[in-house]
């Protein structure tokens, strides 16, 4: 590249230096405005059981990450391994499991560069990572996978084992795809065969299903009719209680009239006794003076 002044002649300018520019005003640029990346393993972290493993991860651009949150956690946010906050580690949310195993590396923290060691390594502790960085202005994180390997087992690319693994599962595929197209050529006439059962099948189902239908609403109907007439006997009945409790007062009312009017005779039976037994009485005592 080169740069023209007044008066002078052209003046060649190094493409490194240029880049170089480019790149600080970009560092400047995203720095200025608060965001980043997290930037972490880019293949599986294999780890062999009972030893120690480092994830470590960085923020792109470079930047003091030590007034940032910084946390680790496995499969799910809830999953915490280690959580750094205030210039401080912080464990009481860590999962029980990690208690005593994690340490955090903070010597590069001005950098952005960060580590996690875990020791003691268990068969449980494989699954994917996440390496989070949390300012007061924007949050991102980076995924990574960890394997963890018996002794016995020698280490290897997990990539040596899915690349064969895919290529032999698209052929199988392949294979059984035209073995099943061949197939349903020659078995095209007896499926659609099948196909017109099914439907046939499926259309006097429906109709079943319709007939159904309209009988239980019959049904339904004439059980609603029947709830109405009981319904109905049920108030005639209590009409009827009515009335007979009527009928009852009524007939208790006239038995009580009898009894009074037997009374009533009975008394004037008596005061007609008591009336001819004066009579007599003094008859007897007229005889008696007029002897």
């Amino acid at each position: 590249m080169e740069m023209k002044s007044p008066g002078r002649s052209p003046v060649m300018v190094p493409s490194c230096l240029v880049a170089g520019v480019l790149f600080f005003h970009f560092v400047i640029s995203h720095a200025d405005s608060g965001q980043f990346h997290v930037i972490g393993p880019k293949a599986p972290v294999t780890v062999l059981v009972g030893e120690e493993v480092v994830l470590p991860c960085h923020l792109s651009p470079l930047m003091d990450a030590q007034d940032m949150e910084v946390k680790w956690y496995r499969d799910n946010p809830f999953g915490l391994v280690h959580q750094y906050v205030h210039l401080e580690d912080h464990m009481e949310q860590q999962m029980p499991e990690y208690q005593g195993r994690t340490e955090f590396l903070k010597d590069n923290i001005t950098t952005g560069h960060v580590a996690l060691r875990i020791h003691d390594i268990r068969p449980s502790d494989a699954g994917e990572y996440s390496c989070y960085f949390q300012s007061s202005m924007y949050f991102h994180q980076a995924n990574f996978q960890v394997l963890v390997t018996d002794a016995l087992i020698p280490r290897f690319s997990l990539w040596h084992v899915i690349v064969p693994v895919t290529v032999g599962l698209l052929v199988i595929t392949g294979i059984i795809y035209v073995l099943l197209l061949m197939r349903a050529r020659k078995s095209k006439g007896r499926l659609m065969k099948q196909y017109g059962e099914l439907q046939k099948l499926y259309e006097e189902t429906k109709e079943k299903n319709v007939k159904l239908l309209r009988e239980n609403e019959k049904l339904i109907k004439e059980n609603e009719n029947g709830m109405k007439k009981n319904e109905e006997k049920i108030k005639w009945n209590e009409g009827m209680q009515e009335k007979k409790g009527e009928t009852v007062k009524e007939n208790e009312g006239i038995q009580e009239k009898k009894d009074e009017l037997k009374k009533e005779k009975a008394v004037r039976s008596l005061v007609k006794k008591l009336e001819g037994t004066e009579e007599k009485n003094e008859k007897t005592e007229k005889k008696d003076n007029g002897e």
